[in-house]
């Protein structure tokens, strides 16, 4: 077993009393990240459980440590369907860190859990890091400007697939040398996505989108957005058994993929059973 963490850091024009609440309560985690947070009271005290909702996700958190307004943090209990219909299971230690400097305060989020070393951790520490960079990008906004722009970052359509940064192993099996080559290995490609109506599959390393390399899996996540804007078909250079092949991809923003969901119990029983109806996952 060894750590893996994931790590954002954010300067907020902002004392940290003034950011605290974002994080600490209820109505201000709401403002600029989750849909719902259940928990006793109108704060979270530690030793308090609090289940929280973002979008179709549910993760049932207990607070470790409320030390307002310098640190506060969660031990998060995830669980996520895989494409295959298997459950991935785990657990992670948030913990936000709030340092004032001059008139500003530096905001950080770092999430530790301790696993095997696999691709699927990978691929959680680098959803996490990018997410996190994302939703504290966010706030900025939201205690700068009282813009909640969560949507708009987090809405681009996807590919319906689960990829990761390649290993240098991962490139050299394909032909190519890793010090000048790098790509996204796609580890799940959902049945009848985007992805798979094109041709992508399973075990496939992504090369390019829209011309554009994609050496990590924040490239491919900033290539897909800005792929968007352009309104039409994404060509994807892919390699598969040590030849190149291209193809073309019309995103998709179905809920399913983007797990931009109402949070009701309701609305995400619904999106579940779907995703166990068709073998598909949320990436």
């Amino acid at each position: 077993m060894h750590r893996t963490q994931a790590k954002a850091v954010m300067h907020i024009e902002a004392s940290a009393s003034e950011i605290w609440p974002y994080l600490a309560t209820p109505a201000g985690m709401n403002a600029y990240l989750t849909d719902e947070v259940i928990v006793a009271g109108s704060t979270i005290q530690e030793g308090d459980q609090v289940r929280i909702i973002i979008g179709d996700m549910i993760n049932d958190a207990v607070c470790l440590a409320c030390e307002p307004p310098r640190r506060f943090c969660l031990r998060d209990r995830f669980r996520a369907m895989l494409a295959d219909g298997s459950y991935l299971e785990y657990e992670l230690t948030t913990t936000f860190l709030l340092e004032e400097e001059q008139w500003m305060t530096k905001v950080t989020a770092v999430a530790e859990s301790y696993e095997e070393d696999n691709v699927w951790m990978q691929w959680l520490r680098e959803c996490g890091e990018l997410g996190w960079r994302q939703s504290l990008f966010n706030l900025k906004h939201v205690v700068e400007l009282g813009l909640d722009l969560r949507y708009d970052i987090f809405g681009y359509p996807r590919l319906g697939v689960c990829n990761c940064t390649a290993s240098m192993e991962q490139v050299a099996e394909q032909g190519y040398n890793p010090d000048t080559v790098g790509g996204n290995v796609l580890l799940e490609v959902f049945p009848d996505s985007p992805a798979a109506r094109a041709g992508l599959c399973k075990g496939d390393l992504v090369l390019a989108l829209s011309g554009e390399p994609v050496p990590t899996y924040h490239d491919f996540v900033k290539a897909l957005a800005m792929s968007f804007r352009k309104h039409q078909a994404v060509p994807i250079t892919y390699a598969r058994d040590g030849r190149i092949y291209h193809t073309a991809v019309t995103l998709s923003s179905d809920p399913l993929l983007t797990g931009l969901v109402q949070p009701t119990e309701e609305r995400i029983a619904a999106i579940l059973n779907r995703k166990a109806d068709h073998g598909q996952s949320d990436s």
